[in-house]
This record gives structure tokens, C-alpha cells and sequence, in this order.
């Protein structure tokens, strides 16, 4: 059933790849603005309810193997479908190599924040996603200077 869900929510999302915005007209602040824009979509997305069961899922595809394979196929796709929205959104700045390893480190951290956060306790120290994203950006900036 989740599954199916999954590959309806990537049906769904994946004609409008570039629901974070119109791509960029090349210039440096249209990127960057597009880049926060994608960055608040994957965010969004991140934090929808089928995405928590997705993050089970994956957690026992690693120990299943016949969960594994519906799993990696789906994850493949909604990689590809991330990898190729940052590159309409930004075409300057996806050039920059080391660009596809910083965006697919983004979803990883956003995955893993979805998880803890869950777990914190009212007043324990934790990272709330407005310095999470900063975090991100800046280092979106330091591939690009390095």
C-alpha cells in the first residue's frame, strides 16, 4: 500500500519538477533564490506523512531484501527526479562540480533531521530547519567558491 502510494506521490510531483519555481534566467541572485526555493519544496516534502513511512521503509530495506528492491527502484527515481529539478532550477550553478553531491547530501540531512526531530525533547538542544537550510546554502556556496 505504500508502495503505491509512493509511486503516486512521484507520478504526481514528477510532471512539475519545478513546482520550487520557474527555472532561473542564469543570473546569480535568480539561482540563488531558486536554490532556496527547491531547498523549502525538498522540506515540505520531507515532512509530508507518507514520507515518514518512506524513511521506515528504508530503514528495513536494509535488512529485507525483497523490501529493498520496491524500495530502490522508487528511491532511484525520486533521486534522478530531484538531481534533474535542481538542474532546470538552476543551470549555472548545477555546472559546478561537486553541484549533484551537495544536493543529494541535502536530502540525506533533511531525511535524517525528519527522523530526530521527532525525537528531541521540549528545551533539548536541536536544529530547527531555517539554520538547517542556511546551513545548506552556505554550503552550496563553499562548492561553488572551492
Amino acid at each position: 500500500m505504500v508502495e503505491a502510494a509512493l509511486n503516486e506521490l512521484l507520478d504526481r510531483i514528477g510532471p512539475r519538477r519545478t513546482a520550487a519555481g520557474d527555472p532561473s534566467d542564469g543570473s546569480e541572485i535568480d539561482e540563488w533564490r531558486a536554490a532556496e526555493r527547491l531547498m523549502e519544496s525538498l522540506w515540505r516534502v520531507h515532512n509530508l506523512p507518507i514520507s515518514r513511512a518512506v524513511i521506515e521503509l528504508l530503514s528495513v530495506a536494509n535488512s529485507d531484501d525483497s523490501v529493498r528492491e520496491k524500495m530502490s527502484d522508487i528511491a532511484n527515481r525520486a533521486q534522478e527526479m530531484t538531481l534533474e529539478s535542481g538542474r532546470a532550477l538552476m543551470p549555472t550553478l548545477s555546472r559546478t562540480p561537486g553541484f549533484d553531491e551537495w544536493l543529494l547530501q541535502a536530502i540525506a540531512s533533511m531525511r535524517g533531521q525528519v527522523i530526530i526531530s521527532r525525537l528531541v525533547v521540549e528545551g533539548a538542544v536541536s536544529l530547527q530547519w531555517p539554520a538547517h537550510r542556511d546551513i545548506l546554502l552556505s554550503q552550496l556556496r563553499a562548492v561553488q567558491v572551492g
